[in-house]
């Protein structure tokens, strides 16, 4: 188990964390999954303590922003707290890496604004008072889960509804948003680059979420032969190998391996 520091609104808060198991690992189907699997593993994940800020029962109606931690705890587990990914130059359409740390992007969002502190709330159904009277929410889970599969124009009007109830058209919104932004501040964002090739300075999109189902899908060969390896040499079923934490599976993994090269003469 471990521990993961969610955004400090108002106060120190924490939520935690089992291990991952085959299990959620086996849970991405591709690529571009949608970031609504993402909290459904952390659902599966959250540990529900006395001091937790966060709790498995009421896992939809936490922040977006709060999830975002919690899977960035997960992707600092599993892969470390370096992020490698491609991107296209939107000038020469070359192929450039961008390269940051998962850490250092956490600790830039914990620097809230000074508009934050001017903020009332939240009340007992979560809604916030803004400087100048109207009230707001913050994006959820469970937005994110009733939205998908909605079209982006609709979307936007029907969260909009949702978060910002009495709202009025035109700057109040933008102001609104910046205030969300301010206190519950997101993982999935633009961040900037320079391509490799041409030198151009550019923003590159970085969906948490969905970088981290990636991840877990690309190694899915792996966690197949780790499980075969497993089965065939203790005859352990499906469910009791996935249901290993990830780091004991790949522990036993990693001894047959080493005794398969000792037999063969080529461990080092």
């Amino acid at each position: 188990m471990f521990q993961v520091n969610l955004s400090p609104r108002g106060g120190f808060r924490q939520g935690f964390l089992r291990e991952i198991s085959g299990q959620e690992e086996l849970l991405p189907a591709g690529e571009n999954e949608s970031p609504v699997l993402a909290s459904e593993i952390v659902a599966r994940l959250l540990v529900d303590l006395p001091s937790a800020a966060v709790r498995r029962e009421a896992v939809w109606q936490i922040s977006i922003g709060d999830r975002d931690r919690l899977v960035a705890e997960l992707q600092r587990n599993c892969f470390g707290d370096r992020v490698s990914s491609v991107a296209q130059c939107e000038s020469c359409e070359g192929s450039f890496e961008i390269e940051f740390s998962l850490s250092a992007l956490i600790e830039r969002t914990d620097v809230r604004p000074s508009s934050a502190a001017e903020v009332a709330g939240p009340d007992d159904h979560g809604f916030y008072v803004a400087p100048g009277g109207g009230r707001f929410r913050l994006v959820t889970a469970d937005d994110e889960r009733l939205l998908l599969g909605v079209p982006p124009e609709q979307a936007g009007e029907m969260l909009l509804s949702r978060c910002l109830p009495d709202r009025s058209r035109g700057s109040a919104a933008e102001t609104t948003q910046a205030l969300v932004e301010a206190i519950d501040p997101v993982l999935s964002l633009e961040l900037p680059a320079s391509c490799a090739e041409c030198g151009a300075a550019q923003k590159v999109d970085f969906d948490l979420p969905r970088f981290f189902l990636a991840s877990l899908f690309r190694e899915r060969p792996l966690l197949i032969r780790e499980v075969h390896w497993i089965a065939k040499a203790y005859g352990w079923s499906h469910q009791e190998i996935l249901g290993l934490p990830r780091t004991v599976r790949r522990a036993y993994a990693g001894l047959l391996v080493h005794d398969a090269e000792a037999a063969l003469g080529t461990v080092r």
